[in-house]
């Protein structure tokens, strides 16, 4: 009980400083650039709460129930580190548009 407490309490400082900047940058154009006070200080704090305890449940909830997933499929699509088909996917900028244009240039 205690280890998934800790687990929350990291989980929560991550959402905060995950939300800083956004908060930061909302205060800045509201008290430099609109020059207006916060119509209600009290509400938007409780609602900031929400936001942190929700943000941080739905990033614990993806890694107790789709993480695992994923390590499961990775393990089955890549065991001991190496890929069942090893596909090549690079994108070549531009080849189908240099195709149709050489050969409309070579005569």
């Amino acid at each position: 009980m205690l280890r998934h407490g800790i687990v929350f309490a990291q989980l929560l400082k991550g959402s905060i400083r995950d939300l800083a900047p956004i908060v930061i940058v909302i205060a800045v154009f509201q008290f430099v650039i609109l020059q207006q006070p916060l119509p209600d200080l009290a509400k938007m704090l409780i609602g900031l709460l929400f936001v942190v305890f929700g943000l941080t449940l739905f990033v614990r909830g993806l890694e107790m129930g789709l993480f695992p997933v994923g390590e499961a499929l990775a393990l089955i699509a890549y065991p001991e580190g190496k890929p069942i088909l090893d596909v090549d996917i690079r994108v070549r900028p531009g080849l189908r548009h240099n195709d149709r244009r050489t050969r409309a240039y070579s005569g």
